[in-house]
């Protein structure tokens, strides 16, 4: 029978190579070796049609060399997004529901040029309707969010890896910014983005009934760092889905200001 134990931390390989190998009670040079040998994916290659997805086939293998791991009592998650300088989320990390009446306001204020203000806000007194996104986003909490990611370093691979970059531009931002575009062929996007820094903020979640996928899904960044230089791959992606609930201020580590075009 598994037991809770530690945090599982995927901030950086070593984070998680360290996390890991206290769930799996090894050290970390033994992980990283066996993590390292070739033959892993050259026997999933080979077989892959018998075998399950390489996320599944990489913790099986795993646990058949090191024993089944501990549980983590809680995980690390990286919300990505632009905010302005001093924000301390002091209410937690709302989602866009609970968010959106003072980011309307905020994007608002960001736009001063009278005729670009006036369009900004036409489309936040109607909801949108000159594209689709906006509209979608703000009425159906099925989009409410917060979002997150387990591996910080997805975000600044995301577009190589399909994910929307989030450090560049929040999605409601972009949308918005389309909205404008629909309505009168100007583009707000570089100016909302020069008004905001892009930031991280790192939370931890108490752990349901995925731990398994979250540790299979560290291990195939660690994996994919050793043989990619560093670099995660598409099993390096797994989301957190706040679905509607806010995540406690009491929850968050740390806020990381980030420098543009910056993996610090």
């Amino acid at each position: 029978m598994t037991t809770t134990t530690t945090l599982l931390d995927c901030e950086s390989l070593g984070s998680a190579l360290d996390s890991l190998a206290r769930l799996f009670n090894c050290t970390c040079a033994r992980l990283e070796r066996f993590l390292a040998d070739p033959s892993l994916q050259a026997t999933y290659v080979e077989n892959f049609s018998t075998l399950p997805s390489f996320d599944d086939y990489l913790y099986e293998e795993v646990v058949r060399h090191f024993g089944t791991p501990a549980m983590p009592a809680r995980v690390c998650w990286f919300h990505c997004t632009r905010i302005t300088a001093g924000t301390n989320f002091s209410e937690g990390i709302l989602p866009l529901g609970a968010a959106l009446p003072r980011l309307k306001e905020l994007l608002l204020d960001i736009v001063q040029e009278p005729k670009s203000r006036e369009l900004v806000r036409q489309v936040l007194n109607n909801n949108g309707g000159y594209a689709f996104h906006f509209r979608e986003k703000t009425s159906n909490d099925v989009h409410a969010g917060p979002y997150a990611i387990l591996v910080r370093d997805v975000a600044f691979h995301a577009k190589a890896l399909g994910q929307h970059d989030y450090l560049c531009i929040p999605e409601i931002i972009e949308d918005l910014c389309s909205e404008v575009k629909a309505l009168a062929n100007i583009d707000l996007t570089e100016h909302y983005r020069a008004a905001l820094r892009p930031a991280i903020v790192k939370f931890t979640s108490a752990v349901m009934s995925s731990a398994r996928r979250h540790i299979a899904t560290a291990l195939c960044y660690v994996w994919a760092g050793v043989h990619n230089n560093g670099m995660p791959d598409g099993n390096s992606v797994w989301c957190f889905d706040g679905e509607n609930v806010t995540v406690p201020a009491r929850d968050i580590l740390e806020i990381q200001y980030l420098k543009e075009n910056s993996s610090i």
